[in-house]
């Protein structure tokens, strides 16, 4: 198993940080990740299928990825299918007043 820890600061409190993330209108582009859909969505639970490039930027494919949500605090996610299959990220959030650190 491969475990990878990278951090950083967001100059955004959590809460902006947690407004942003669930407005549907906000700019979430990726350079290399588009939603195309969303096959399941509950309070807590979403679960969307994403066209990716490969590292490369020349192909590109489709896979399925789970996000559970646990506001403030940050965001779990797990591919379900797709090159990635098995995957697993954490995204941590600490408030630092009007700064946000992410792990």
């Amino acid at each position: 198993m491969v475990y990878l820890k990278d951090e950083g600061v967001f100059d955004a409190p959590v809460d902006k940080i947690w407004r942003f993330l669930n407005d549907e209108n906000a700019n979430h582009e990726h350079r290399a990740v588009k939603f195309s859909k969303v096959l399941e969505q509950s309070e807590k639970i979403m679960v969307v299928e994403m066209d990716a490039k490969s590292p490369d930027g020349k192909t590109t494919f489709k896979q399925t990825a789970k996000f559970t949500f646990n506001p403030p605090k940050g965001f779990d996610m797990e591919f379900l299918s797709g090159p990635m299959v098995g995957t697993k990220h954490t995204h941590t959030y600490t408030p630092m007043g009007d700064k946000t650190k992410v792990e």
